[in-house]
């Protein structure tokens, strides 16, 4: 953060988070494939995330949409 000295550039922890788990899900599926015989076809892997907090309850939440796209 600029705050701090930064230029603000870097990622915010969720979206670090929806990086993580898009590079799993990628290996884990060529991985799981490749023990199965399996040829994949090029294939994207997206993660969209949304962070919420209930006014109410002051519940956090956070979603995360994971897509696969196999061309």
């Amino acid at each position: 953060p600029e705050k701090l000295g930064g230029q603000d550039l870097g990622m915010i922890p969720m979206e670090i988070l929806a990086a993580s788990l898009a590079s799993c899900t990628a290996i884990t599926l060529r991985f799981y494939a490749g023990h199965k015989g399996i040829t994949l076809p090029p294939f994207q892997v997206k993660v969209a995330h949304k962070h919420t907090v209930k006014a109410a309850t002051q519940e956090s939440v956070l979603q995360l949409d994971v897509t696969l796209h196999f061309e």
